[in-house]
């Protein structure tokens, strides 16, 4: 992490019109970096932002469920592979993160390993399941219909406790809700139908990666 830190602190800071004095501008903007990369939004997408969504319908819907996110528990994006649901996801978690919320991203992979891990385990609960149930918004990336029982299990008890709580959580899968109800369980997929929703199906030609392989702007 220290390195990306320093790779940051060179692009933002040094490269400012400043020439790296450390103007206003160009640490709140390493700062909101850090702010980032602190909630794991994977390196390739630190740029994502909702203003780089080119498909008019679809930032509308976003900015929609941004405006208004004290009425939704959470937000469900589906897509198939390739159609920019990372994107959207960390989209919308770095303008959550923007205005002040604490915020989590991890993959559905991850996130039910940990859990599985530190649920029942009073040693560690604080460390690794805590921190998952408390963050104000949660983004899980790329939900699976392989999950074992036990998997199954922990995301049904960390989603519900989440939304009993208030807490927002961010979800994307390839796996339309329908057919996630037969392998997931109705408890988790009741869940997941009250968030608000949002299509890629549909999504050409989604991402624009610069040089250096940072995705920057979504065409979708």
């Amino acid at each position: 992490m220290e390195r990306l830190v320093e790779l940051l602190y060179d692009e933002i800071v040094r490269s400012c019109e400043c020439q790296g004095a450390g103007c206003n501008k160009c640490l709140n903007k390493f700062r909101f970096a850090i702010r980032k990369v602190r909630a794991h939004i994977p390196h390739k997408y630190l740029r994502a932002a909702i203003a780089h969504i080119s498909k008019a319908s679809l930032k509308e819907k976003l900015t929609a469920f941004l405006s208004n996110i004290n009425s939704h528990s959470g937000l469900f994006v589906y897509g198939e592979a390739g159609t920019g649901k990372t994107y959207v996801l960390c989209a919308v978690l770095s303008e959550l993160l923007k205005r002040g919320l604490s915020g989590r991203y991890t993959t559905c992979s991850d996130l039910v390993s940990e859990v599985q891990r530190g649920w029942y385990d009073d040693t560690v609960y604080d460390s690794v399941v805590a921190p998952m149930v408390d963050v104000v918004v949660l983004a899980i990336d790329d939900l699976r219909s392989n999950l074992t029982d036990k998997g199954v299990q922990a995301l049904e008890d960390l989603l519900k406790k989440r939304y009993d709580r208030g807490q927002l959580s961010l979800v994307a899968s390839r796996v339309p809700l329908a057919d996630l109800e037969s392998i997931l369980g109705d408890r988790v997929v009741s869940v997941l139908k009250s968030f608000y929703k949002v299509s890629l199906q549909n999504v050409q030609n989604p991402k624009a990666v610069t040089e250096q392989g940072e995705l920057t702007q979504a065409s979708i």
